[in-house]
């Protein structure tokens, strides 16, 4: 037990003072902040100046209407200027366009005329296309034209309200022991699954990598030959799992420690109120299934990262026995951000019980869509089994590829490995 400590202490020691651990935590903590602030810097960027569009004559009611819109308005985003007919459209298309480069306008709007007086189609021209631009004049184009439309039936203001009146659906997720999530917990759940999805396939695959990498370092400079005459390798196998591990918690809490600093500033509190957002949808059982399903996805990848670390003997051999683990777990991120908002789907059940897929996609079910407590405790009696037999074989082939030097991994050497006693 003593010679765990000291192989776990000591693999802690070397990750935790290299410089691209100091350097790459520190880089993601300003990422972090940076992201939590990008509404706050935006809009200390942004100078609140109207987009100026002109609109060219036409015979429709339209354009009058639209530049009457946006002047009742008292925040208005848009500022329309009606241009005076130059004779022709395409005289007055050449205006437009002179203004547009001579910098006087950001943009010019086409009434597509169609014989009536209402009418249904534009073309907004500009060097660059604004989406915000383009959904503003939309959404004020089709108001306008439903309101000239009305007058021409002669409907009332209420008809018109009840014309324009939207049917809403209000939606919640309903579980056999409670009354249910509400919008705003689903939301505020939905968002909190896919920050832990991405903190689950960073700190999996990461600490993975990383684990092979050091036993790779270790042989490479020849430090194993010398270890293992005082150390078993299962325990230095575990070791440097459990090392590496720790470091990686570390790196969590610091980035989690840094999301709370930044949430609970004044200006951030501000923000979520005014969107709304429900924290009350995070449940302490949530943050407990994040951390049964971290230490058993991080277990699971770990162990044959240190197995497949150990036989290669340089750090220029890690990328192509690691390359098969790394395509897996690749395929189980992308699986689950496709998929985050289809949780139901048939698939995704059957891969949440499948080990190396289940740490995330039965997280991502628990978060958002309430399996069944069976299904959750059948993964995670899966998921162990699945650590012990591929621990049991890792460990096999950590011991006898820890002295395999000058070899490139082959599959004939990894079978004799694991059948060696």
């Amino acid at each position: 037990m003593n010679k765990l400590g000291s192989v776990i202490r000591f693999t802690f020691r070397s990750q935790a003072r290299t410089k691209g651990f100091m350097i790459g935590t520190g880089f993601f903590v300003l990422l972090i902040t940076i992201g939590i602030h990008l509404p706050l810097i935006l809009q200390a960027f942004n100078l609140d100046d109207e987009d100026m569009v002109a609109v060219l004559p036409s015979a429709s009611m339209i354009p009058a209407s639209l530049q009457m819109f946006y002047a009742q308005q008292e925040d208005a985003s848009l500022s329309i200027i009606l241009l005076d007919d130059q004779g022709s459209q395409e005289a007055n298309e050449q205006l437009a366009k002179k203004m547009l480069f001579d910098g006087e306008i950001d943009g010019y709007l086409i009434i597509q005329e169609d014989g009536s007086e209402l009418a249904s189609t534009a073309q907004y021209k500009a060097k660059d296309i604004d989406s915000g631009v383009l959904q503003d004049l939309q959404i004020a184009l089709q108001l306008i034209r439903t309101g000239l439309v009305a007058e021409k039936l002669e409907l009332s203001g209420d008809d018109l309200v009840e014309l324009n009146r939207s049917f809403l659906i209000h939606s919640s997720i309903v579980t056999e022991s409670d009354e249910g999530k509400s919008e705003g917990q689903v939301a505020m759940t939905f968002i909190f699954v896919i920050v832990m999805l991405t903190l689950l396939f960073m700190s999996i695959f990461g600490g993975g990598a990383m684990v092979a990498t050091e036993v790779s370092s270790e042989k490479s400079s020849r430090v194993m030959e010398i270890l293992i005459t005082s150390v078993k390798p299962l325990t230095q196998m575990f070791g440097k799992v459990i090392g590496v591990f720790l470091v990686g918690l570390v790196q969590m809490l610091i980035y989690l420690a840094a999301v709370a600093i930044n949430l609970m500033l004044p200006h951030n509190r501000d923000a979520f109120a005014f969107f709304e957002m429900d924290l009350s949808g995070i449940s302490a059982s949530l943050a407990i299934f994040f951390i049964l399903f971290y230490l058993i996805g991080y277990f699971s990848y770990a162990v044959m990262f240190a197995a497949a670390g150990s036989i290669v003997s340089r750090n220029e051999d890690i990328s192509q026995v690691i390359s098969p683990l790394t395509v897996i777990s690749l395929a189980v991120f992308y699986v689950a951000i496709f998929s985050i908002s289809n949780t139901g789907a048939a698939y995704v059940e059957v891969l949440s019980f499948v080990p190396l897929f289940s740490p995330i996609l039965m997280f991502m079910r628990i978060g958002i869509s309430n399996p069944a407590v069976w299904e959750i405790a059948l993964a995670l009696v899966i998921n162990v089994a699945f650590i012990i037999l591929v621990g049991w074989f890792a460990a096999k082939i950590y011991r006898a590829g820890v002295l395999m030097y000058g070899k490139k991994p082959a599959l004939k050497e990894v079978w004799k490995a694991m059948r060696y006693r």
